[in-house]
């Protein structure tokens, strides 16, 4: 027992002696695997995990979508498209983690390898006074192992604070990764690359020193072609790390950008948010309810509450219509194109009343919106966005051409276009970067069982609120009102995913640029160790202090520039791919 304390005695005295490298080590090892780990541990307990991801404003999809006939073939639930958009921004924060804790990997060799051959003389000298090789190595790996206990005691404060962040910070309840906040497997391969790399690492001297001439690593000179090419790829790493990390960092801001402190964003959304609110309106009878008797409720219910003072206009969509989410099917249109006078994509479906468009401020392009008369038994019609004119090629803006529901199934519905509406961009999980295209059947030929309702006010929206639920209660005393927020409370909370992930993108990047500044010391350094005697040669020939300064600044200013300059290069296809898996 006192052999083993006298040799971590003797190795917290060598740790000591050199208190910037065992401080760097130690940091990048408790920052880079204290972050990197507990995210890369919840990603994997995410992908695990086999329930799809659910929205808490969207809690009712798989029930709001039973007004529509389900396709056998090519049917995509609302749930499942955001979980599809989920698995995406998974997949880029795995990437981004595992690059970042390779960074930090390759920062940790850096040092570790520096110092090591800075170390390479002791240990020949050693050998010379008769050290055999296993008690050298017993030396190296306990200095080995404490600067690994010391930075895992450091990570694990770092990452229990992390995880503790993250499960936090998720907006809208439970995270996707659940009560599983890391997954065991993952966390014992993480930790042994990080145990064992720096070992290996920090005993090379002893395997380099024995395979070599022990007067080599005695004498004085240290410009040996070796040491060169060593510099050499010291040097490339470093400029790699420097790339990466800005062009990470850049990506990220532009992300942020976009996502967190953009108001243009909130802006640019096809409609107009201000003074309304939106509640969820589930009837549990409904199911035993005709279509006709669903539809007269919800136009008794629409009725009741513009006569409300202070209500300039309401109406009901199917969940998730607002912002532009539905159940995606695929659509047969007739485009009237002779030479493409079929159309088979996919696109979305939203049930909506008369006056959803003029309630949220939708310019009506073409034709009409849904009126009082497009009820049940009278001809099927349908209004759609410009983004599916656009996608299917529709000749005359679309209106009066006839679009057939679930692909081209013999017995699928036929319903003609009566409008073309602008596209609502809202952004959040399965939004899509670009406008989906979108078809928008009456609530009053299909009644949803389960509907959001929006509310436009002359003021404060939630202060009729009170006065609204009484008005649905009266009519059906059995519904329940839930998710009560203004409208942009909705989209903020809607949006909020998509920010939670820009935000971590942003310190993980950050993270990786300190990682790599450290690695670029950690290179010079090395470089000035190793070409003390040739300082010392010229400072004797005559070279000023400012001379030197010059020569060691310009050449940490080279792969510093050339870092930046290739990250930045890479920088905006780099957001641009971010943004599109974002996005979905």
């Amino acid at each position: 027992m006192s052999a083993v304390a006298r040799r971590v005695r003797n190795a917290s005295r060598v740790l000591r002696k050199t208190p910037g490298f065992t401080i760097s080590v130690v940091l990048a090892l408790a920052v880079g695997g204290g972050l990197g780990v507990p995210v890369l541990g919840i990603i994997a307990a995410s992908l695990r995990r086999t329930s799809p991801y659910t929205d808490p404003l969207l809690r009712e999809q798989g029930e709001a979508a039973e007004w529509l006939p389900r396709s056998t073939v090519s049917q995509q639930s609302l749930s499942a498209i955001q979980d599809e958009a989920l698995q995406s921004l998974l997949g880029v924060l795995l990437a981004l983690t595992v690059f970042l804790l390779g960074i930090t990997l390759i920062n940790i060799l850096a040092l570790l390898l520096a110092q090591a051959t800075v170390r390479r003389p002791e240990i020949a000298l050693r050998a010379v006074l008769g050290a055999v090789r296993r008690r050298l190595m017993g030396y190296l790996l306990v200095e080995g192992l404490l600067l690994v206990l010391l930075a895992g005691g450091l990570g694990l404060l770092i990452g229990t604070g992390a995880l503790s962040l993250l499960t936090g910070s998720w907006p809208g309840g439970e995270p996707p990764w659940g009560s599983d906040a890391v997954d065991w497997r993952v966390l014992v391969a993480a930790v042994g690359v990080f145990v064992l790399v720096p070992l290996l690492a920090w005993t090379s001297p002893v395997r380099v020193v024995w395979r070599h001439d022990l007067r080599r690593f005695l004498t004085t000179g240290r410009g040996s072609t070796a040491g060169q090419g060593e510099a050499f790829v010291r040097n490339v790493l470093a400029v790699m790390q420097m790339a990466a990390s800005v062009a990470l960092l850049a990506s990220a801001g532009l992300l942020l950008r976009g996502f967190v402190f953009s108001p243009e964003a909130d802006r640019d959304i096809g409609f107009d948010p201000r003074n309304t609110f939106t509640a969820q309106i589930r009837l549990p009878e409904a199911r035993g309810l005709s279509s006709r008797e669903r539809h007269l409720l919800y136009e008794g219910v629409r009725d009741r509450i513009s006569m409300l003072p202070g209500v300039l206009d309401t109406s009901v969509a199917s969940v998730g219509g607002w912002v532009g989410l539905g159940t995606s099917d695929l659509v047969h249109a007739l485009t009237g194109n002779p030479a493409a006078p079929g159309s088979v994509k996919p696109a979305r479906y939203h049930a909506v009343s008369p006056g959803f468009f003029r309630m949220l401020r939708v310019p009506v392009l073409h034709g009409r919106e849904f009126g009082s008369t497009d009820t049940v038994g009278a001809p099927r019609v349908v209004v759609v966005n410009k983004a599916f004119v656009n996608r299917f090629y529709l000749v005359d803006n679309g209106i009066r051409r006839n679009v057939q529901l679930h692909g081209i199934s013999v017995d699928g519905p036929w319903y003609t276009i009566v409008g073309v509406v602008e596209d609502i961009r809202a952004e959040g999980l399965g939004s899509g970067t670009e406008p989906v295209p979108k078809v928008y059947l009456s609530a009053l030929q299909h009644p949803p069982s389960s509907v959001g309702l929006a509310v436009r006010t002359t003021g404060d929206p939630m202060r009729l609120f009170p006065a609204v639920e009484e008005a649905v209660h009266f009519l059906a005393p059995e519904a329940k009102l839930s998710g009560a927020v203004t409208m942009e409370q909705y989209l903020a909370r809607f949006r909020a995913p998509l920010r939670w992930f820009a935000v971590l993108l942003g310190v993980l990047a950050g993270v990786a640029l300190l990682l790599a500044t450290s690695g670029l010391h950690s290179v010079m350094s090395y470089n000035v160790t190793r070409r003390t005697r040739e300082i010392g040669i010229r400072m004797a020939v005559g070279a000023r202090a400012k001379d030197i300064t010059r020569m060691v600044l310009g050449q940490s200013l080279r792969i510093t520039i050339m870092g930046v300059m290739l990250g930045l290069f890479g920088a905006l296809p780099l957001a641009r791919l971010l943004q599109l898996l974002l996005r979905g």
